[in-house]
């Protein structure tokens, strides 16, 4: 059979969610990628602030 498609379209925390509206436990969310987590705005703001200072060297 046929393997369906499955589009992720957000995540929020430890789940990700997909176009259906499934919810499911992220335990490939990659080791160097988001293991904190989605959605953790003190980590987006704290990127955002080091990069309006030197985005990278």
């Amino acid at each position: 059979g046929e393997t369906p498609n499955r589009i992720i379209n957000g995540g929020k925390g430890i789940y990700i969610h997909d176009t259906e509206g499934r919810e499911s436990l992220d335990a490939f969310a990659g080791l160097y990628c988001v293991n904190v987590g989605y959605g953790r705005t003190e980590i987006a703001d704290a990127i955002y602030a080091q990069a309006k200072e030197l985005a990278y060297y």
